[in-house]
């Protein structure tokens, strides 16, 4: 079971504890079965008769789309290896459209 402030994701091999954990549930919260989840939390669900797969593939799209990288290849690294970094140089990196992206 996950909870994300008024979500909740249960998964188990038994459907029928499941079904018991949410009439418990529903008896003391007013609740409400969206049914199977395909995208809860930024992680897509994608089930299959072998398993359940979590990804975040979608997540990064929308975020290389939204931020005009879509079509840019990818590198192993965001930057040279032993670079030296020092206080005071000027960059033009956007520092908005970087927090943004580390969610500050």
């Amino acid at each position: 079971m996950a909870v994300y402030v008024d979500d909740i994701v249960m998964t188990g091999s038994v459907l029928s504890g499941i079904q018991l954990v949410k009439q418990d549930l529903n008896k003391e919260f007013q609740t409400m079965d969206l049914g199977l989840r395909k995208y809860f939390f930024r992680i897509e669900t994608l089930q299959s008769r072998h398993g359940i797969i979590l990804a975040q593939r979608k997540y990064i799209l929308d975020l290389l789309k939204e931020n005009g990288k879509l079509g840019c290849k990818p590198i192993e690294t965001l930057m040279e290896r032993n670079v030296k970094l020092c206080a005071g140089i000027s960059s033009d990196i956007d520092v908005g459209q970087f927090q943004q992206l580390v969610g500050n």
